[in-house]
Order: structure tokens, then sequence, then C-alpha cells
């Protein structure tokens, strides 16, 4: 994600909407026993990966401004929800 930031972009898919991520880093931590994509419970937005975590620090959906992952979390629903 780092290395595509500012350009050309790192995005996902999420409820349909091309998500782009600015900022993220890999947890220490093992694999949940939770699909691949899958963002886990918790303050921050952590999405489950094939051997390991990922914590998505910064965000942006189309069209909206640039959101912090406490604010992204309470913007919109995510728990449970996967990235494609």
């Amino acid at each position: 994600i780092r290395a595509f930031n500012p350009w050309p972009g790192a995005w996902s898919l999420l409820d349909g909407e091309r998500i782009r991520l600015l900022l993220a880093r890999a947890l220490d931590r093992p694999a949940p026993a939770t699909p691949p994509g899958t963002v886990l419970d918790g303050d921050a937005l952590d999405v489950a990966c094939g051997s390991g975590v990922l914590r998505i620090d910064q965000l942006q959906w189309p069209g909206g401004r640039v959101l912090d992952a406490r604010a992204a979390q309470r913007a919109r629903h995510l728990v449970g929800k996967r990235f494609t």
C-alpha cells in the first residue's frame, strides 16, 4: 500500500464500492479463523489476511475525504464485512 501511494494508489472493493487504501501496516498477529478480507471486531480497522492481519490506518470512499480508521468505523458499520 505504501509503495502505491500517492500513485497509482492501492484499492479494494467493499460492498461494491472501490475503497482507496492510503496507509496500512501488517500486524505481528496470527491469522484468525475467518475468511481473508473480513473486517475484524475491535477499535482499529483490522482485516484478516491469508497469513496474518492488516491494520488499515487511512482510507477513502469514492468522492469522500480521507478518513482515519476510527472515523471510518464511526461512519459505517464495517465489522464482519469483506474486502475483495
